[in-house]
């Protein structure tokens, strides 16, 4: 008899795409007791890249922690934060490891805000985002649309909207999630030199 695994209801609800990059015993390894078990068993069952037709892509930790640490400074050991997941449009949401509790918080890249989503792993990934309610208050309702009209996204890629010149209306690229964040962090830093 098959087991279940512990995400098994996020896996059910965004079963991954065939194109998914595998994991390595030794990578997998180096996370072990930085993040929980059930994070450990959906990377090594299922492995990082795209889940479901919202295209939530898991994370390679090992790829995006620069990035985060780009935008929060790290205060707190580097293994207390482990970036999870990117949403279609680049929102990153993280894994903090706290004193006695974690959570997952996201930084929403077109507002440079960060928030709490939840206060467990797991009732994020089975919970949060199982929840057609609550993934739409995460995501903006016109993805179906989006999707339809530009195509789904490839790997390492988010959607952006690109300004618009005047008077016509707001179009949508697909760029690569590495370099949108890059270019964002950059235009931050240059503004808080001016």
């Amino acid at each position: 008899m098959m087991s279940t695994l512990v995400m098994q209801r996020f896996i059910d609800s965004h079963p991954p795409e065939d194109k998914r990059q595998p994991i390595s015993y030794e990578r997998i390894a180096a996370w072990c007791g930085y993040v929980p078990a059930s994070l450990i068993e959906l990377w090594s069952c299922c492995g990082f890249g795209f889940y479901g037709k919202s295209q939530l892509c898991l994370l390679n930790p090992d790829e995006w922690l620069p990035i985060l640490n780009r935008w929060i400074t790290p205060t707190e050991s580097i293994a207390e934060r482990v970036p999870v997941l990117l949403s279609p449009f680049g929102d990153l949401f993280y894994y903090r490891r706290l004193p006695g509790e974690e959570d997952i918080s996201v930084i929403y890249i077109d507002t440079f805000e960060v928030a709490v989503i939840n206060f467990s792993l797991e009732e994020f990934f089975n919970g949060t985002l199982c929840n057609s309610n609550q993934l739409r208050n995460l995501m903006p309702a016109q993805l179906d649309r989006i999707q339809k009209r530009y195509g789904l996204l490839a790997h390492n890629q988010i959607y952006r909207k690109v300004p618009p010149a005047k008077g016509q209306p707001v179009s949508v690229e697909k760029v690569s999630a590495h370099l949108a964040h890059a270019q964002l962090l950059d235009e931050i830093h240059v503004r808080s030199l001016s």
